[in-house]
């Protein structure tokens, strides 16, 4: 354990593997921790991401993981907006 080994990482094209991994999570909806709602209209995405491009955004998720806030339950929703509508017919 004595010995100070560093290690250098290369990532050839970082910022174009960086940019379609996080495409593909938001497609697979993988790791999708926030709505976003506008005009009736719900938009899904990356806390992190959010959090990385807009101050406004880094204290509003910082104020949620402080208090606790539970997070969305997308599957919850969908749960209950099937039962809403078979409730209907």
């Amino acid at each position: 354990m004595g010995d100070d080994q560093q290690f250098c990482l290369k990532w050839n094209n970082h910022r174009k593997t960086l940019f379609t991994v996080f495409d593909n999570l938001l497609e697979e909806e993988s790791l999708v921790d926030v709505a976003l709602m506008a005009d009736g209209k719900i938009i899904k995405a990356h806390r992190v991401i959010l959090s990385a491009c807009s101050p406004y955004f880094k204290v509003k998720v910082t104020l949620k993981m402080l208090f606790n806030i539970k997070p969305f339950d997308w599957k919850e929703r969908e749960r209950k907006k099937h039962k809403k509508n078979s409730i209907l017919r």
